[in-house]
Formats: C-alpha cells, structure tokens, sequence
C-alpha cells in the first residue's frame, strides 16, 4: 500500500513538473538571454560559470531545476548566452584539451534537448571541434573534468565568426563546492513538489517502463556520460568500487526527494559514503577516455 501511495504522488509531482515547464517559458527566456538583442544576433554572448549564472538572476535556480535538476556536483561548469545559428558552430577545442582531462559540451534548444555534443575523443579531434546543427537558437553547456592548473572555457565561432570569447576558469570549482554546499541545507516545497516523482519511479521502477523511467531520471542528455542510478534510504550507506580506476573517473552524487544535492565525492577506488540523513536517490557517472569510452564498465554498487 505504501508503495502504491508514493507512486501516486510520483504521478502527481511528474504532472506538476510537466505544468511548470509549460508555464514558464518566459522565465526560461530570462535566464538564457541576457538582452533582446541577442534574439537576433549573436551580440555580447558571453560565458557564465555556473555558479555566477545562478546568483546572477532570480529565476535561474528554477530554470535550473528544470533543465538539470539531477546536478553534476563534480565538474566544472559553464552555461553560454542564448545564440542564433544558420549553419555550424565551432569550439576550440585545442583550449578545451588544456584546460581539463575530461571534458564534454553539450548543444541544446530552448526546450533542453540534446542537439549535438562534442568531447576530447577521437570523433572531436577529427572534426576539428565543429557541429552543423539546424537553423535557430541554442545555449551550450560545457564541463570539465580534472581542470590543469590554468584552464580557460573555449572561444566559440559561430557560422564562421567569432560568437564567444574564452573566459578563465581557474576559480569556479572553487566557487561552484560553496554554491553546492549552501545548496545542500536550501529547503524548498516547490522543488519537492516538482521533483518528488524523480524518487517514486526510481521506487517502483520494477512496475514501469524501463526506458522511460531512465529518460525522465537522468540529466538532459549528455551522451558521453554512463550512469548508475537508484534510490537510497534515511540511514543507509552507499559502498561503490569500480575495477577500472584510473582509466575511467567515477563520481557519486546523492540528492534529496527534492533532487537538491546532499552528498558528492570522486571515487578513487573504493568509496563508501556516511549514513545518509534523508531518502532520497543516488546517480553514479563515468567518464572515461576516447580510447575506453565504449568498453563495458565494471562497477560494483552496494547499499549497507
């Protein structure tokens, strides 16, 4: 019976999340385009460390939330300016490669879907850091692992023209852990009310689609990226091994029954997280090299 009740505020709360979405796509534009004139050209677009982009509006945590609600505690992150498209954009990625070990960018519409994405493997070295994309307006989201000592986001050309210029990145994982770790005591009823189903489908994932409970879990598409994934209980410990440490880098991140990050950590090779304060559920990624990226991932995961 319990069970039953959870699955049924699961419903409730995806429907709530559906309506949100729906309902502000004015607040979307607000976070994403900074002026009006980058409607119609690509003026003054720039890079916002994550960190900066969600203190700098008042409606960007809840953009947020809508976009990646499932965060990504461990890598460094930058989200661009809305810009307009007519053909191809190119990163430079010879910046990207110095600036971290690992590294993805992901292209999405104003819906949040996936366009394109690029990394450091073997298919970006080839293109050259390139994407043709349909006709109209994308933001990028990029992220780095493992930043080098001096690290720069990558200027960015858009239909052969300088769009983005590059922006030092040496300070935002620092600034970005103390956003994470206001994040992790921040209470709010409107995200546990859009987000509660996140916990429920993962609860009762036995009795649902498998393809669909892991399309509305997991983050907005970031291709390069596995994931393990599931629920854990108030008290419980999570005890994760992975035989493949150092070729491919595995993070943890439990959140709470309203996705706000409680926990994170990079796993070496043995990791068992504390007592757990809350319910909530837990995503494991993995980010492996170019040469390794498509072999299978042996990862060992445990609740005690």
């Amino acid at each position: 019976m319990k069970n039953i009740t959870t699955l049924f505020l699961g419903y409730l709360s995806y429907a709530f999340y559906k309506l949100v979405v729906k309902v502000t796509k004015k607040t979307r534009k607000a976070a994403f385009w900074q002026n009006a004139n980058q409607q119609q050209e690509n003026k003054d677009a720039v890079w916002h460390p994550l960190s900066q982009w969600l203190t700098n509006g008042k409606h960007n945590l809840l953009a947020m939330m809508m976009m990646g609600p499932r965060w990504n505690c461990n890598a460094t992150l930058a989200i661009s300016d809305m810009f307009y498209v007519e053909g191809n954009l190119q990163l430079d990625i010879e910046q990207a490669n110095k600036s971290a070990k690992f590294w993805t960018a992901v292209i999405y519409n104003m819906n949040f879907k996936t366009i394109a994405h690029m990394g450091n493997t073997e298919e970006t070295a080839k293109s050259e850091g390139k994407l043709s994309v349909p006709k109209g307006h994308y933001f990028i989201a990029i992220r780095y692992y493992e930043t080098s000592q001096i690290s720069e986001f990558p200027a960015v050309s858009i239909d052969g023209k300088s769009a983005i210029a590059s922006l030092n990145s040496d300070e935002e994982r620092v600034r970005y852990e103390k956003y994470l770790t206001m994040l992790s005591g921040y209470r709010s009823w409107l995200f546990l009310a859009m987000h509660y189903h996140a916990y429920a489908f993962l609860k009762n994932r036995q009795k649902l689609d498998a393809e669909w409970v892991n399309q509305t879990y997991l983050p907005v598409g970031n291709p390069e990226t596995k994931f393990t994934y599931g629920t854990i209980k108030k008290g419980q410990k999570l005890r994760v091994s992975s035989l493949e440490y150092p070729a491919k880098r595995t993070y943890i991140s439990i959140y709470n029954k309203a996705s706000l990050p409680i926990y994170w950590a990079e796993l070496t090779e043995q990791q068992e997280t504390p007592p757990i304060d809350t319910s909530g559920t837990f995503a494991i990624r993995q980010i492996s090299n170019a040469c390794l990226h498509n072999q299978s991932t042996a990862l060992q995961v445990e609740l005690v």
